[in-house]
C-alpha cells in the first residue's frame, strides 16, 4: 500500500469512527488540522477528543469529561483552548490551554484556568438577571511537559514558579501589544490571557493597556476590555481617561448602575481640571444618576 493510501485510510478510520467532526488551524501551519469527540464508554463520561496534525499527520488524543464544552483556537497561533466539564446551566468553567511543540509532535500543556461566568446561562435559571462580568479567576502557567495525548484526570500538573510565570506573561503582553493594529489579527483575546493583563499592570506598561483595553472596546471585545479596565481603574484610579473608558464599556453591555457613578466621576474630575469644553457630551448625559 502506498504511502498516499496509508494517510487516505488513517483519514477515513478517524473520522468515521466520530461522533462529531471539525476543523481549524491548532498547530500554527495555517492548514486546518481536523478534531473528532466521541462518547467512551468507560462509565466516567469522557469523551475522546483527537486532533490530526496537518504539520505530522499524526493523531493526538485524550480521553476527558468534556460535557458540552469542546476546542476554541487560541490568540497566538499554534494555540488552543479546551473547554472541559462546560454545561450551559452551570456558571463553572474550565478551560485548559496548549500550545504545538515541534520537538514532542504534540501540544503542550502551558496553562489551566478557572472562572465563573453566567453569560451563558439562559435567563429562567437565574436568579439575577441583571449582566456581570466573569468572576473568581483562577489561571496558572503550567511547568513543562504535559502533553496534549498524554493528558488524563489524574495528571500530576505542576505550575511555574511565580518569577517564571510572570515572565512568559510578559511575553505575550508584548505579542499582544505589537499585534494589536496588525489587520489580519482579529483573533479574540481569551478571557483568562485578559485575567492576566490585568493582574500584570504597572507604572511600566499601564498606558500601552490602557491602550489595548480601549482597542478591545473598539473591536467589540467588551468583556476583556471590561476585565482589563476595572483592574486598570482599581489600581490607578486618578487616570481620568481609564474612568470614562470603563464607564463607556460598562454602558455598551448594559451596567448601566456601574456606568454612572463613573460618568459623574469623570465630569467632576475634568471640571476640576478646567477641561471642561472637552467633556463629551454624552458623559454629561449618563452621568445624571437615578
Amino acid at each position: 500500500m502506498t504511502s498516499i493510501a496509508l494517510k487516505i485510510l488513517l483519514i477515513l478510520t478517524f473520522v468515521l469512527n466520530c461522533d462529531v467532526v471539525s476543523a481549524m488551524d491548532l498547530d500554527g501551519d495555517g492548514i486546518d488540522d481536523k478534531q473528532t469527540t466521541a462518547s467512551v464508554a468507560d462509565n466516567q463520561g469522557n469523551t475522546q477528543i483527537a486532533i490530526m496534525s496537518s504539520r505530522t499527520q499524526k493523531i493526538s488524543s485524550a480521553n476527558l469529561p468534556l460535557g458540552r464544552g469542546g476546542i476554541s483556537q487560541g490568540y497566538f497561533d499554534g494555540t488552543f483552548d479546551l473547554y472541559l466539564d462546560y454545561y450551559p446551566d452551570s456558571p463553572d468553567i474550565r478551560v485548559y490551554s496548549f500550545e504545538w511543540s515541534p520537538a514532542k509532535e504534540d501540544w503542550l500543556l502551558y496553562k489551566v484556568s478557572y472562572w465563573l461566568d453566567e453569560s451563558h446561562i439562559q435567563e429562567d435559571l437565574l436568579e439575577d438577571h441583571s449582566p456581570s462580568l466573569p468572576r473568581a479567576f483562577k489561571v496558572e502557567r503550567i511547568a513543562c511537559c504535559t502533553t496534549f495525548s498524554s493528558l488524563k484526570e489524574t495528571s500530576d500538573i505542576r505550575g511555574l514558579k511565580d518569577d517564571q510565570a510572570r515572565q512568559s506573561i510578559n511575553e505575550d503582553l508584548k505579542k499582544i501589544i505589537s499585534e494589536k493594529n496588525d489587520v489580519g489579527k482579529h483573533r479574540k483575546i481569551p478571557l483568562h490571557l485578559s485575567f492576566e493583563i490585568a493582574n500584570s499592570i504597572n507604572e511600566s506598561n499601564v498606558r500601552e493597556i490602557n491602550d489595548l483595553a480601549y482597542f478591545l472596546y473598539l473591536r467589540e471585545q467588551l468583556t476583556s476590555a471590561a476585565i482589563i479596565l476595572e483592574a486598570l481603574h482599581k489600581k490607578y484610579p486618578d487616570r481620568v481617561v481609564a474612568t470614562l473608558n470603563l464607564a463607556d464599556t460598562y454602558w455598551k453591555i448594559n451596567m448601566s448602575e456601574m456606568a454612572c457613578p463613573l460618568y459623574m466621576d469623570y465630569v467632576d474630575r475634568m471640571k476640576a481640571l478646567g477641561k471642561t469644553e472637552k467633556i463629551p457630551k454624552v458623559a454629561y448625559e449618563r452621568s445624571h444618576c437615578s
